[in-house]
């Protein structure tokens, strides 16, 4: 589990189980769905263990999801592809790398705060920007044209594990 997972959790766990030992009616009730949501964050906020694949030019899912945007999309005049993945709330919340690589940017983008399913929410939606210099050139939310996408639209993929494209890999390296 993540840090705030704790954070977060503890409190409302506390003060339930302090309203349990109470004994009123309201308190019951009142305690009851504090502890349940206190689980209910430590649930939101784990962290498994995933099995990362090592081969070579893979690119691999930032988080757990299903895949709801796979189009070509330029990106800063530069072509590529756009992956988008919408985190319902019972899906891990912790986003991981999609590629091994230097992170060279972090750019905060206010905006909106739109339905997460929409496919515009990816682009007009507060963000969070994380540029990754890697082997195959920059990557940010979207891919350079020369990856292989291998994930469809309505696929359920999991964040360090599931397999979204693949780079073009040189030989001699």
């Amino acid at each position: 589990m993540v840090r705030e997972g704790f954070l977060f959790g503890f409190p409302p766990l506390v003060l339930g189980m302090l309203l349990l030992l109470l004994l009123t009616p309201v308190s019951l009730v009142t305690g009851g769905i504090l502890i349940f949501f206190a689980f209910f964050t430590f649930y939101f906020f784990r962290n498994p263990t995933r099995s990362i694949p090592k081969e070579a030019g893979l690119i691999v899912s930032p988080a757990d999801g299903r895949v709801v945007v796979v189009k070509d999309e330029e990106n800063a005049g530069r072509p590529g592809k756009r992956i988008s993945i919408f985190l319902a709330i019972w899906n891990v919340h912790v986003n991981r790398s999609p590629a091994a690589g230097k992170l060279t940017k972090l750019e905060y983008k206010p905006g909106k705060f739109m339905a997460a399913w929409a496919e515009q929410a990816s682009l007009d939606n507060e963000q969070n920007v994380f540029t990754l210099q890697s082997e195959h050139g920059r990557m940010d939310v979207w891919l350079p044209e020369s990856a292989e996408v291998v994930v469809e639209v309505g696929e359920d993929v999991k964040g360090g594990s599931s397999i979204l494209a693949r780079m073009p890999v040189d030989p001699a390296k």
